[in-house]
């Protein structure tokens, strides 16, 4: 059928056959070539319109061109709407890099129906593209008073005062937004965004904006955090050929969309996401595993490596690795960055923690000491895009399993929590912080001399059982 509609449009035949139409009893009909004229007009002006939607904006604007050329004497046709061709002949516009014919256009159907809220959505982003952010702001102001219930102006009238640093405008739009339509999954990462840029105080509504974004479209996951404006072409199901119905609202325009698999489906795409999580930071464990020997053993003849064994330089670098990798995962800016760094200390805290507790209980003298090769590979490691953390390990007492199973085991326990909390809440911070647990378990359970790995891997029965579940949890997620 596109093909059909582009053949008639490119048809010149349409214009330049002598044949006139006759009336219905056989006589020549009046204004017979205005009709063709017509016809002619509205099939390259269609053809226009099928060839845009297919991506061939060239093609298209050639159809558009074609249409104007038939305008001349079609001005008092009932079903001529100029307007029309406008408003897509800047859309096409804007696509090929015209941006002076786009606004061009664009202005002129705003000039000829002031009151249709696509027209206004369509000037707006062409000026908004055309760095004129006020004026943008100002024509989307508009379409929300022709139609209070455009959302996708709401959403970039919300960018834009972003943009021009009203926070609070922006919010207050965003917000119209998403009241609009509860599941427009731009409206609310946009939201979450702005949030994240007003301070500690809104590291909550901003995580949980996030989370809702998610929640609706898995691309908003790793969507960088910036502002977005709504770059689609806003096809409300409306002939725009035709004047706007009188109880016509853009929000009366959409479709149903299905609802959210919930329950166990929910958790079972939680795991494998979380699992694609750890495989896009290219988990350290099988680079730790084939090389952290052969590295260590090299690393071992270098001078005063051995002065590098402090436990709060372990720490400090498993913060810093696991920082730099999920720290541009929260999506909320420097605040949700920095409130993660926070979670992720407490997180390294309780796991070493735990280690110390079970140490006092058993009256045991505990010292523990950073890796020096360690420390090495997982700060190249990291650079090199993997993640594993240099944590501390027991060295001494050597022979108490306990200690050595205390932090692996934390870990693994925080990680099961984190998990739970995020499949309930799917906040990004806790998304991120389960990945970080996950990775330290990983890290921990090593089995490389003299890390804890090595000594659970050659314990007991439970200690062996310890280290089976641990590896075959983590590997059941991605990062084995």
């Amino acid at each position: 059928m596109a093909s059909r509609v582009v053949a008639l449009g490119t048809d010149p035949s349409l214009t330049d056959s002598p044949v006139v139409p006759l009336d219905d009893h056989g006589y020549t009909a009046e204004g017979g070539v205005e009709h063709v004229q017509s016809v002619a007009y509205h099939a390259r002006a269609s053809a226009g319109d099928v060839l845009r939607e297919d991506g061939r904006v060239d093609a298209a604007a050639e159809s558009y061109a074609a249409a104007r050329e038939l305008v001349a004497g079609l001005e008092e046709s009932p079903d001529f709407r100029l307007e029309r061709l406008q408003n897509n002949e800047a859309i096409t516009d804007l696509r090929r890099g015209r941006l002076a014919a786009a606004r061009r256009h664009a202005r002129g159907a705003v000039a000829i129906d002031p009151q249709n809220p696509a027209f206004l959505m369509t000037a707006a982003y062409v000026e908004a593209q055309a760095g004129r952010l006020r004026e943008a702001a100002r024509l989307n102001r508009a379409a929300l008073d022709a139609d209070p219930t455009a959302y996708p102006a709401a959403n970039d009238l919300g960018v834009l005062l972003a943009r021009l640093g009203d926070e609070a405008g922006a919010v207050r739009a965003l917000r119209r937004a998403v009241g609009g339509d509860e599941r427009y999954a731009l409206a609310w990462f946009n939201l979450g965004v702005v949030y994240g840029r007003m301070g500690p105080l809104h590291v909550l509504a901003s995580q949980g904006a996030l989370a809702r974004a998610v929640q609706l479209d898995e691309a908003f996951r790793d969507r960088r955090a910036q502002p977005t404006l709504d770059a689609s072409t806003y096809r409300t199901g409306l002939d725009l050929s035709k004047p706007l119905p009188p109880e016509w609202t853009f929000a009366g325009t959409r479709a149903a969309r299905p609802a959210l698999v919930a329950g166990a489906a929910a958790i079972l795409l939680l795991t494998l996401s979380l699992g694609r999580s750890l495989a896009s930071r290219r988990g350290g464990r099988d680079l730790a595993d084939r090389w952290l020997e052969p590295v260590s053993r090299v690393l071992s003849r270098v001078p005063l490596l051995g002065r590098l064994s402090a436990p709060a330089l372990g720490v400090v670098a498993a913060l810093a690795i696991l920082a730099w990798k999920l720290g541009h995962d929260t999506g909320g800016g420097a605040t949700a960055t920095l409130t993660l760094v926070a979670g992720l200390a407490l997180l390294i805290a309780a796991v070493l923690g735990a280690r110390i507790l079970v140490a006092r209980r058993a009256g045991a003298d505990l010292h523990q000491a950073t890796w020096p090769s360690g420390l090495l590979f997982g700060l190249g490691a990291g650079a090199a895009g993997f993640a594993w953390v240099p944590l501390p390990f027991v060295r001494a007492p050597e022979d108490e399993a306990r200690l050595r199973r205390a932090a692996p085991a934390a870990a693994g326990l925080l990680a099961v929590a984190l998990v739970g909390l995020t499949a309930w809440l799917d906040i990004p911070i806790t998304r991120s912080l389960a990945v970080a647990a996950l990775i330290i378990a990983a890290s921990m359970l090593t089995p490389v001399k003299p890390l804890d790995g090595a000594a659970i891997a050659k314990a007991g029965a439970a200690g062996a059982s310890l280290a089976a579940l641990g590896l075959g949890a983590l590997a059941l997620v991605g990062v084995g």
